[in-house]
């Protein structure tokens, strides 16, 4: 069984005079997963992060600052962003999170 759960990607700038790169943050949230993921609920985190041109960056992002450390298997999780679905982060054998797009890897999430 596959439980299915979302993470919205909420890109706010973050402009200052004369910064040629842009500052945005991904909002993520999850719900819990199993009894002691609740004790840190609702496991929300604004991940700081320079624009990319690549979805997968940003999937590997969220894997690597967010997901870490989730090792049960069978999970899998929506990613949005403006109420559109770009991919998915799973964990499927239990050996850590993968991802798969749903979108071309270089459309722009601005």
């Amino acid at each position: 069984m596959r439980k299915r759960f979302g993470i919205s990607i909420n890109r706010n700038k973050v402009s200052r005079k004369l910064q040629i790169k842009r500052l945005y943050y991904i909002y993520a949230e999850r719900d819990s997963f199993c009894l002691a993921d609740d004790v840190t609920a609702p496991n929300a985190k604004n991940i700081p992060y320079i624009n990319t041109d690549k979805v997968s960056d940003v999937m590997n992002i969220i894997i690597n600052q967010y997901l870490y450390n989730i090792l049960y298997k069978d999970i899998k999780w929506v990613i949005k962003t403006n109420n559109k679905i770009i991919g998915y982060i799973q964990n499927l054998s239990g050996e850590g999170p993968s991802y798969e797009l749903t979108i071309p890897d270089d459309f722009l999430l601005i």
